[in-house]
């Protein structure tokens, strides 16, 4: 990292992890942290039962959290009982406890997103893609399956969409040849996909693009 102008300048980096297991971290922040342009590609990996908890205010990301032009590519790999936990006294939102990605690209390939999920306590509070959330992000999601992911059980809080995309910088959003099923929606108002982003397309088995939302 260097300076210019009391500004850092960042130097992006990237990494490749393959056959690896990454479980069971417990901190305040994410397992796994990509961003300020650095990229890394997991293949053959299992990122398991990492803990993301908050004493105050939002927590994002459990098992991976991917912002500031970060990218990311999952291939073959398994994103596995991640979750956020809201530890402290007051009602919180809760976003990606599977894989979090904010103004980022992100590459699920051959992969499984499954039973992510939230911890929380208070009324009031929300939780958004338990399985995977993008904001301002390209996104594509191909022969993958993203199952079991489980929104908070707190009525009146909350979306519990297991799948949340979002924004409105006009990034491409593309599902090709994948499983959205079995998501446990605890509360009304989700359990599926949420897509808001400008332009996203689900891609038929036959190949055709279908928009459904500009």
């Amino acid at each position: 990292v260097g300076q210019t102008n009391g500004n850092d300048n960042y130097n992006p980096s990237g990494a490749v992890f393959e056959n690896c297991v990454i479980k069971d971290s417990d901190s305040q922040s994410p397992a796994i942290l990509v961003e300020n342009g650095g990229g890394a590609i997991f293949r053959n990996c299992i990122i398991k039962n990492n803990r993301n908890y908050t004493t105050m205010g939002q927590v994002d990301g459990a098992g991976i959290k991917v912002q500031q032009q970060g990218k990311l590519i999952l291939d073959r790999t398994k994103v596995l009982d991640n979750y956020t936990d809201n530890t402290g006294a007051g009602s919180e939102i809760h976003r990606g406890p599977g894989v979090y990605a904010d103004n980022s690209a992100i590459y699920v390939i051959n992969s499984l997103i499954a039973g992510n999920y939230s911890i929380e306590d208070h009324q009031n509070s929300a939780n958004y893609g338990s399985g995977l959330y993008a904001w301002n992000a390209e996104l594509a999601i191909i022969n993958s399956t993203i199952t079991d992911n489980r929104g908070i059980h707190n009525p009146g809080s909350g979306s519990g969409t297991a799948l949340e995309i979002g924004g409105s910088d006009g990034e491409q959003i593309v599902i090709f040849n994948s499983i959205i099923a079995g998501n446990i929606n605890r509360n009304a108002g989700g359990g599926g996909i949420v897509a808001s982003a400008v332009q996203t397309y689900i891609q038929q088995n036959s190949g055709k693009y279908v928009a459904i939302t500009n």
